[in-house]
């Protein structure tokens, strides 16, 4: 089943978010803040803190993966998206029993070189200062890598459902993680993540 993982890795994800009110809390500063959100991604980021809050759980959905996405307001009031995908190469659409047993895994980074070998692989992507995406998908990453430590059921979705609108389920994940970060194109060196800690909720893959 690992022969997915190139057509994973080399194609664009197709994802769609629903956004929850009010919108998701950016901290300023540039010290390691407090986590007091229910939802959260904390990092460093070319030596310089992020954080990301709200307690109230994103929803975001992908063909071929899982993922999680929250909205961001601090450029001109134009919202981006910082965004976690988790993608098992053995399972195309990840349920309730593989999103389960992602505990304790480590997830390595989708421009590993080496990624056409891993079982589990991750993308981080954010805004900068300006607004523009960067990714860890626009650069090398070698050695990155994205660490589960806990996963628990977090009821239903609020708005994605099934054929026979069934809602999916919905998953809180914790972990660690870290990566370069790129501008598509950039020939400048890539910008490293450090330090980096998330609490997410995820739903079911189609």
């Amino acid at each position: 089943m690992l022969a997915c993982v190139a057509a994973l890795v080399v194609m664009a994800v197709i994802s769609s978010c629903k956004k929850s009110t009010p919108a998701p809390v950016v901290k300023t500063g540039n010290y390691a803040h407090d986590l007091t959100d229910s939802f959260y991604i904390r990092d460093m980021v070319g030596g310089i803190w992020q954080y990301y809050g709200n307690n109230n759980a994103e929803e975001c959905q992908n063909i071929g993966g899982v993922c999680a996405s929250m909205l961001t307001y601090y450029h001109s009031n134009i919202p981006s998206a910082v965004k976690i995908d988790l993608i098992d190469s053995g399972i195309v659409s990840p349920k309730d029993s593989t999103i389960m047993s992602w505990a304790g895994k480590t997830f390595s980074c989708t421009r590993d070189t080496l990624a056409g070998t891993h079982p589990y692989l991750f993308r981080f992507s954010m805004p900068d200062t300006s607004g523009i995406m960067l990714s860890s998908n626009y650069c090398r990453n070698d050695g990155a890598s994205l660490t589960v430590t806990s996963v628990v059921r977090n009821g239903l979705s609020h708005y994605y459902s099934d054929s026979t609108h069934t809602p999916y389920k919905a998953y809180k994940i914790k972990g660690t993680f870290s990566c370069n970060l790129a501008h598509l194109g950039d020939t400048i060196p890539s910008i490293p993540v450090t330090q980096g800690i998330f609490s997410i909720n995820v739903i079911e893959a189609k």
